[in-house]
């Protein structure tokens, strides 16, 4: 009778060779060689993960609305009712891009309507066309001057198709003499 009870005693106290036998709200330990466990490591890793995730959605959202180039958010209108230009804030470069200018009835003394674009702006680009065509174009210090000969009612709408020489920031100025110029901003990407 003894070898029985010896034995009921081995098997709840977890002697070698005996069976074991745990109570509910004991947990079990596994140690291995190939099982490696660090949680402060496995944390910061969780911690990395979820900002790359972040910066991940704010680039795609940045990109949609134009922080790379054409998007809803990077259409400027800027100017008066006498000259209103519509550029877009980024571009790429050696890919065009779009200046439209509104001139309002204003015309010189000969009457032919005005404008000149600032001369270190227009060094930072190749100008490809100027729709309608120009009478006129000449160089009067640190402007480039443009004259429109316009007889219809309105305003005359010119569309100014250019291409920007380098990245960086582009930024110069368009004007009338009678009317306030308006800055020009861009962005250029590589």
């Amino acid at each position: 009778m003894r070898s029985s009870a010896t034995s009921a005693s081995a098997a709840t106290s977890g002697a070698p060779g005996g069976p074991t036998r745990r109570s509910a709200g004991e947990r079990r330990r596994v140690v291995s060689l190939e099982t490696y466990e660090d949680v402060a490591c496995h944390r910061r890793a969780w911690a990395v993960q979820r900002a790359a995730w972040l910066l991940l959605v704010l680039g795609v959202l940045a990109a949609g609305l134009g922080a790379f180039g054409p998007g809803p958010l990077t259409r400027v209108v800027a100017g008066t009712a006498a000259l209103r230009a519509e550029y877009p804030m980024v571009g790429r470069q050696h890919a065009p891009l779009r200046l439209a200018v509104a001139l309002g009835r204003t015309a010189d003394a000969s009457g032919a309507a005005v404008r000149w674009l600032s001369r270190d702006y227009a060094d930072r680009v190749r100008i490809d066309s100027v729709t309608p065509v120009p009478a006129e174009v000449a160089s009067a210090g640190d402007r480039l001057v443009f004259r429109f000969r316009h007889e219809g009612p309105g305003p005359l709408r010119v569309l100014v198709e250019l291409t920007p020489r380098g990245p960086g920031s582009l930024a110069g100025s368009l004007g009338a003499p009678e009317a306030p110029s308006v800055r020009l901003a861009h962005w250029i990407h590589p």
